[in-house]
């Protein structure tokens, strides 16, 4: 497939239970980095995919063909409240921050999918969204856009 369109996004629950299965059940050694390993392991597999893998309060993290994409970390911290939704609003957050990032920027170039800044800018987006989401008891009941851009505001400021 094209770079980019194929996105893979798994939390690092699913990414550690995927690649201890893959190992043939091995737990990864402790003292060697988890992204490193998840790098090493998924990029393989699906070389052209932007993975990415959320990190709940720790950020997210994405990678390309071997390679570190970009990091985001950690997330604003917010009171968690309820944990449901969190994943698919990330996801959406995610691809608001890249479509907003090819909207300012143009035309990808197909040989390299989605930059470094539209996923970067995908995450941030991503984190903002699904630490909103934490914060609200329930799926039904959608976050403030305002919510949303002052924890988004925040990360940039941090320097994310």
């Amino acid at each position: 497939g094209r770079p980019d369109r194929d996105c893979q996004i798994m939390n690092e629950g699913e990414a550690s239970r995927i690649l201890r299965r893959g190992r043939g059940g091995k737990e990864p050694d402790p003292n060697d980095d988890i992204v490193e390993e998840w790098i090493s392991f998924f990029s393989p597999l699906n070389p052209e995919a932007c993975i990415v893998v959320t990190r709940g309060a720790d950020g997210a993290v994405a990678f390309r063909n071997g390679e570190l994409i970009t990091t985001f970390y950690p997330a604003t911290v917010v009171e968690a409240i309820d944990p449901t939704g969190a994943g698919d609003s990330f996801t959406a957050g995610f691809l608001h921050g890249i479509w907003a990032w090819k909207r300012e920027h143009g035309e990808l170039d197909d040989s390299t999918g989605w930059s470094a800044e539209a996923v970067k800018r995908g995450l941030l987006f991503g984190c903002a969204v699904g630490s909103s989401t934490v914060s609200i008891r329930g799926a039904s009941v959608p976050s403030q856009p305002e919510d949303i851009m002052k924890l988004y505001d925040q990360q940039l400021k941090r320097g994310a």
